[in-house]
């Protein structure tokens, strides 16, 4: 099982393979990329984050939001 912190508002699912940034339609190519995207968001105090994912064989619209501990 995957425990999912309690701060942490999800839709994605264990296997999800994430494909690109909804926001601007960058390419997920690696946890750099990922990296990058949450550096951005460090700053705001409620984050959400929306991808594009790959699920059982299909392309799928993915949440990801979180309050930002160090700034709430």
């Amino acid at each position: 099982a995957v425990d999912i912190p309690a701060h942490v508002d999800t839709d994605l699912r264990v296997g999800d393979i994430l494909v690109a940034y909804a926001a601007n339609g960058e390419e997920i190519s690696g946890h750099n990329t990922l990296a990058k995207i949450l550096a951005e968001k460090a700053s705001e105090k409620d984050v959400i984050l929306n991808f594009t994912v790959l699920r059982d064989g299909g392309i799928w619209f993915a949440t990801y939001s979180y309050k930002n501990a160090a700034l709430n």
